[in-house]
């Protein structure tokens, strides 16, 4: 029989897969020579991260309670409100809202947009106000929404509306575009085409709108030289001005002024 206590080396393993090393004596009566054994010990313990207590508390916490309406005005309104004639005014106040989240100007903008989208869907016989819906609702796939889109710009950038225009900017049109889709999705609660990162083909046709017609380049101005600024104060009457005062005092005070004879040296 083997002696755990001694250390034997053939001691059986309460688990495998973890070894000891540890001094024992090499013979029975033999203290003075010693050998180091590997001998099989189980692992040392682990201290719980979570005691009892704790997980039984956390397993007995209670959900969060639902609200009561406490104030006496809330209470009121609770009791002698009308649901019906509520929603209808809140439904009138979201349409007087929206408008307020962009500019004028921004909201002129859009409404151009529609009506240049508008124009274009009369043009080829689309229907303007399916565009948008979902595909079961009767409206386009999200792939040929992408391509009445790409479609419509390059039909805006060749026929402006205004006259004596050749063209409208690329930047203008995709401007029209931010709004057209700004409407669609107050109309029909949905974004139409698909994401910009997979409507690889209506950012080639976006690109290659940017180079046909490009914003209009101002004509740089002619930088103001010295020259110019001696012809303007040629013009003007600065005989008496109040200038022309500090400057003849301030030239009387320098004349008159002693010089350090250090600096001078």
């Amino acid at each position: 029989m083997s002696n755990p206590e001694r250390g034997d080396a053939t001691a059986p393993s309460t688990l495998s897969g973890h070894k000891r090393l540890f001094i024992a004596p090499a013979r029975s009566g033999d203290s003075r020579r010693c050998v180091v054994r590997l001998t099989s010990a189980p692992p040392p313990a682990k201290r719980p991260l979570w005691t009892t207590g704790v997980r039984d508390a956390a397993l007995a916490r209670s959900p969060l309670r639902r609200p009561v309406v406490l104030a006496a005005r809330s209470l009121a309104r609770v009791r002698n409100a009308c649901s019906i004639d509520l929603a209808g005014h809140l439904a009138r106040r979201r349409d007087e809202v929206i408008p307020q989240s962009h500019a004028t100007a921004t909201l002129a903008s859009y409404a151009s947009a529609d009506r240049s989208f508008l124009e274009f869907c009369e043009v080829l016989g689309l229907d303007f106000d399916s565009f948008g819906l979902p595909l079961a609702d009767g409206g386009y796939a999200v792939w040929k929404e992408d391509e009445i889109l790409g479609l419509w710009l390059i039909f805006g950038c060749e026929n402006p509306r205004r006259q004596g225009l050749a063209h409208v900017t690329a930047e203008a049109m995709f401007k029209f575009l931010s709004g057209l889709r700004h409407s669609v999705q107050l109309r029909h609660k949905r974004r139409p085409g698909r994401p910009v990162v997979e409507a690889h083909d209506l950012r080639l046709v976006q690109r290659g709108l940017s180079k046909l017609y490009p914003s209009g380049q101002e004509t740089p101005r002619e930088p103001i030289l010295r020259a110019h600024l001696v012809a303007v104060r040629g013009e003007l009457d600065l005989a008496h001005s109040q200038l022309d005062r500090v400057r003849e005092q301030a030239m009387r005070v320098l004349s008159t002024h002693v010089p350090n004879p250090c600096i001078s040296r």
